[in-house]
């Protein structure tokens, strides 16, 4: 799990000087396209949490726009970050429900598609069987 926040410079450098490819999350995807499609030549996948859903975060919201379908993920980051309409609350795993809607609407998706697309993205990201049912994921 790579968290970039505030930290884009040195994880450029790392991902640009590294030959590694690898299964995991850029976690709470805060930067632009150029490092998200960097981390994505690298294998990772891309994680947004309720800051996607900020006016003042277009560069983050290009980057949701961008990444292909079988390499989306969202996240709480609890107790940090929640999406509006919850702003300003602590975060809590229940707010994904608006993130998730906010990407739906913003890549033109269906909502409960794209719910499906992540699990199934989660699930090969932890090489797991995807019949189990157990995993609750809003």
């Amino acid at each position: 799990i790579i968290h970039t926040r505030d930290a884009d410079k040195e994880i450029t450098e790392a991902l640009e000087s590294s030959s590694f490819r690898c299964r995991g999350i850029m976690h709470c995807f805060s930067s632009d396209t150029a490092l998200m499609y960097k981390a994505l030549d690298k294998g990772l996948y891309i994680s947004f949490a309720g800051n996607v859903t900020y006016k003042g975060n277009a560069m983050i919201q290009e980057a949701a726009k961008a990444v292909p379908g079988d390499r989306i993920l969202y996240e709480t980051d609890a107790p940090y970050l929640a999406p509006i309409p919850m702003r300003g609350k602590p975060s809590r795993p229940d707010f994904t429900e608006y993130t998730l809607s906010f990407l739906a609407d913003l890549r033109g998706e269906d909502r409960e598609e794209l719910k499906e697309q992540v699990k199934n993205n989660l699930f090969t990201l932890l090489q797991r069987d995807k019949t189990v049912r157990q995993l609750s994921i809003s």
